[in-house]
């Protein structure tokens, strides 16, 4: 972890509280404040893709990416918590991805389907963040998952919520898991069912130029499993035809 960029001045620390102030009197929304790993710098080469991470926290998050996403482009990221977040298009044994519909019970995107995952929290003092085990702890809070259930897991893409001006890694994961007992591990806390999609081309591009409640990362995240899976020109023809609430800012490694 290093240093952080983050500036903010003694009126936006106001607007901040004042966010986080309405946004824990929404009844029946479970809020914490907790440290998270603040977005520095990205870089991809040969060797893949290298981060530079600094310390925020969540109520900084609400209040800025989720309380005041124009702040992103004026004064500009200087002033936005930039969490990293963390997605993963879990795939089953049976072919299926597996997304979660969001519980009534969360900040944000309540009822919509998105990816299980969370945001990079910071590890201990001295010790580096793991992206893949961070991925695996998520997994297992949410779908009951354990290593020994994966038999692949890695990062894929990293795209933006153009709405929270959030970046998010997302992550490609194959487990030896049916659809059906994935659901039956599911936790009902920040979920409330599973959502299930064929992996096939035509059920994708249902999904992306249908009406399902998605949000702006799961959109991003099925782009980029896309990607890999029908290619460059597949890409392009989606990108053109996603309705315009679903567009994510993607960055391709």
């Amino acid at each position: 972890m290093g240093a952080s960029g983050l500036r903010l001045d003694d009126e936006r620390h106001a607007a901040i509280a004042r966010t986080w102030a309405a946004a824990q009197t929404q009844r029946g929304v479970d809020l914490f404040d907790g440290p998270l790993c603040r977005l520095e710098h990205l870089a991809v080469d040969g060797d893949g893709l290298h981060l530079r991470l600094s310390r925020t926290t969540y109520r900084i998050f609400i209040g800025t990416n989720a309380g005041h996403p124009q702040w992103a482009d004026d004064p500009g990221r200087q002033v936005m918590a930039d969490p990293l977040g963390t997605s993963v298009i879990l795939r089953s044994s049976d072919g299926v991805l597996v997304f979660g519909r969001r519980s009534q019970r969360v900040a944000l995107y309540p009822g919509f389907v998105h990816p299980f995952g969370g945001t990079l929290e910071p590890p201990e003092t001295g010790i580096e963040v793991d992206l893949l085990e961070e991925m695996r702890r998520e997994l297992h809070e949410e779908a009951g998952l354990t290593r020994a259930d994966l038999s692949d897991l890695r990062v894929i893409a990293l795209v933006e919520d153009h709405r929270l001006r959030q970046p998010e890694l997302v992550y490609a994961a194959q487990t030896h898991l049916s659809a059906e007992a994935i659901s039956s591990r599911l936790d009902l806390h920040e979920h409330s069912a599973c959502w299930l999609l064929a992996d096939e081309q035509a059920s994708i591009d249902g999904v992306l130029t249908g009406n399902e409640a998605l949000t702006p990362v799961l959109a991003g995240a099925l782009l980029a499993w896309g990607w890999r899976r029908f290619g460059e020109a597949w890409l392009e023809t989606r990108l053109a035809g996603c309705h315009a609430e679903r567009q994510p800012v993607a960055r391709w490694g």
